[in-house]
């Protein structure tokens, strides 16, 4: 239900009409940081899951990452970048809570963007590589693309300056 109030020519105008957003799409402004912090936590959980099997122990993301590293395998800076990316993600999760939470949401959806790169980048490398035997491949990716959505949405939604907390009594004039 929208609050009315009349102008100086006696027309009903919606509480919208007046820049306020209505009631009914108050769930719509919070699908974006939802989004975002369910996506990055689906990243970390998909990295701590287990990616493969050797022998009779499972590997997560992280153990996988560190065996790599200590043999010497990422040669390229942009695959060194994807496996450090991983080791902060739950870190950089914890930071996204917090800017969400004090309504930096712009600033927010920029972090959750590298959350999802992070997560796709990952996923789709280990499901590329057809050796995973476990559920964190897949996983990191859903989160990945939940994150991303997240950011989508979180980025162009209504809030002020480049990223500052958004003002709960603005008027448009």
């Amino acid at each position: 239900m929208t609050a009315l109030a009349t102008n100086a020519t006696d027309r009903v105008v919606s509480g919208e009409q007046r820049g306020r957003p209505s009631r009914s799409r108050g769930w719509l402004r919070l699908l974006g940081p939802i989004l975002c912090v369910a996506g990055g936590a689906t990243v970390c959980i998909g990295a701590a899951a287990p990616w493969l099997r050797i022998g009779q122990v499972s590997r997560s993301a992280f153990s996988l990452a560190r065996h790599a590293r200590e043999l010497g395998v990422l040669r390229s800076s942009g695959a060194r970048l994807g496996v450090d990316g991983l080791f902060f993600a739950p870190a950089v999760v914890g930071v996204l809570v917090v800017l969400l939470s004090l309504g930096w949401r712009r600033l927010g959806g920029l972090v959750a963007s590298a959350i999802a790169l992070v997560g796709i980048g990952a996923g789709a490398a280990g499901l590329r590589s057809g050796a995973t035997e476990g559920a964190g491949p897949t996983l990191a990716l859903i989160g990945g693309l939940a994150a991303a959505a997240g950011a989508v949405l979180t980025g162009v939604s209504r809030s002020s300056g480049m990223g500052g907390p958004v003002d709960a009594v603005s008027s448009p004039e």
